[in-house]
């Protein structure tokens, strides 16, 4: 990496220049800023502040090693190996979906909807454990458990919850061919559910270095994972029970029906702060 001399303010305008390539203006502008809080520790406002101040070799070769990585279209969140959740610093890596603001959105509509100090919660497919760390930070009263197909996923989740010091009772399961043990009060899920032709419009970065396991359903049955969820209600969800699903924006319509047809009521189709439809909601009766 050439930078005509040590200072922040130089680092950073090379760094934006070259991120610019990469990436659309505001995008380049939010991993300029990622990488400096993760790498130096400096908000936008202290690379500001600070730009005439000098750095030393070994933060100039974190820098270029960094952009190197982001070159390849390695997701920003692996190459610094953290993505924030709900105030959470949680590690992410190869072979662990990175979890969204957008899911983020969901599980606080989930929280607003759902009271009590004492709930039994199941997420599955919990990948980096974001979800149901959320909930237990939320719910410190609830007894979580969270489950995923993934070995490599949930010792990235195990790992996250032992650094946020927030105790998840984790499982591994193919929630399509087993049953998890008990029933629950609340139900999360966020499954595959991009249609495996769908793959050519999905960005590089998402679809060459996070686990295609976590993101695409076979078109044939694109509803697969909610119509195993529906099958599974009446074992796995005490009456009056609550269950979220993130979803497809273009499949609100049908897991709504195909939860009101399989004994929900309430159900409620969520629309995201972006207008798109992003879950649903509904009570098991």
């Amino acid at each position: 990496m050439f930078v005509r001399n040590n200072k922040i303010g130089t680092l950073s305008g090379y760094l934006l220049g070259e991120l610019n390539v990469l990436y659309d203006a505001r995008e380049a502008r939010s991993v300029h800023d990622i990488l400096f809080m993760q790498l130096a520790g400096l908000s936008r406002a202290e690379v500001t502040i600070r730009a005439r101040e000098g750095v030393g070799e070994s933060l100039l070769l974190a820098f270029h090693k960094a952009l190197n990585r982001l070159k390849t279209g390695e997701p920003v969140q692996y190459v610094t190996g953290v993505c924030w959740f709900d105030g959470m610093a949680l590690q992410v890596g190869p072979g662990v979906l990175i979890p969204r603001p957008e899911t983020e959105e969901l599980v606080h509509a989930l929280i607003g909807r759902v009271f009590g100090d004492e709930r039994t919660a199941l997420d599955i497919g919990t990948g980096s454990g974001c979800i149901a760390l959320a909930m237990k930070k939320q719910r410190p009263g609830w007894q979580v458990h969270a489950a995923d197909i993934s070995g490599q996923a949930l010792s990235w989740a195990m790992a996250n919850a032992q650094q946020q010091q927030l105790e998840v009772i984790f499982h591994r399961l193919d929630i399509l061919k087993e049953v998890p043990q008990g029933k629950f009060d609340v139900v999360v899920s966020n499954p595959p559910y991009i249609p495996a032709s769908e793959r050519g419009a999905i960005h590089d970065s998402v679809k060459e270095f996070e686990p295609g396991i976590a993101l695409f359903v076979d078109d044939s049955d694109p509803l697969l994972f909610y119509r195993r969820l529906a099958q599974l209600a009446p074992l796995l969800l005490h009456p009056g029970a609550h269950i979220l699903v993130e979803i497809h924006e273009n499949f609100g319509s049908g897991v709504a029906k195909l939860f009101a047809a399989s004994g929900f009521s309430g159900v409620e189709v969520y629309t995201d702060l972006q207008g798109k439809q992003r879950g649903v909601f509904a009570r098991f009766n």
